[in-house]
């Protein structure tokens, strides 16, 4: 699963062989919408080829203006990539932008938090333990106190970190 959602895969549709990005197969797979889960669309494959040609793999373009009719998907993708990307790399800081802070939120509890809730357990990385947040990701370790810290976290050194330090 993760080979796939990194580096993509070929398959044969309708008779064709068509490589897929990693992250269309990502949104197809565990991305849901409000109907159910997203179908194949050769249109959204041409953006995908975009978004990873013309987007990603430029480090002077920061996005793109996605130009569909109304209920096209363009929000869960947008929600979808910006959730692929914090759940995957390391100090990545994502957000939305709306024309104000209350569309946003709601962008963000629509798209992005059932999104991150249907994740499968090896694809969902370390967090703090907000389980519905409202306006904000932090896949960071959750902070222990009080009753619950011991000596044990008083010691320096954990031999390995396996949070990615990453907020949406």
């Amino acid at each position: 699963q993760w080979e796939k959602r990194r580096n993509g895969v070929f398959m044969y549709i309708y008779g064709k062989p068509l490589w897929i990005p990693g992250k269309y197969w990502f949104y197809l797979n565990y991305i849901p919408l409000a109907g159910g889960m997203p179908d194949f669309r050769y249109h959204d494959l041409e953006q995908a080829y975009w978004w990873d040609l013309c987007v990603e793999s430029n480090p002077r373009v920061i996005g793109g203006i996605v130009i569909t009719a109304r209920r096209d998907g363009k929000s869960a993708w947008g929600g979808g990539m910006l959730l692929e990307a914090a759940t995957r790399v390391s100090k990545y800081v994502g957000g939305a932008m709306s024309k104000n802070e209350k569309d946003a939120e709601k962008f963000f509890q629509e798209h992005v938090v059932p999104a991150w809730q249907s994740l499968p357990f090896f694809f969902s990385p370390v967090f703090d333990n907000k389980t519905s947040p409202k306006k904000e990701f932090n896949f960071t370790k959750p902070s222990r106190g009080g009753a619950k810290l011991d000596s044990s976290d008083l010691m320096i050194g954990e031999l390995e970190d396996k949070t990615l330090d990453s907020k949406i």
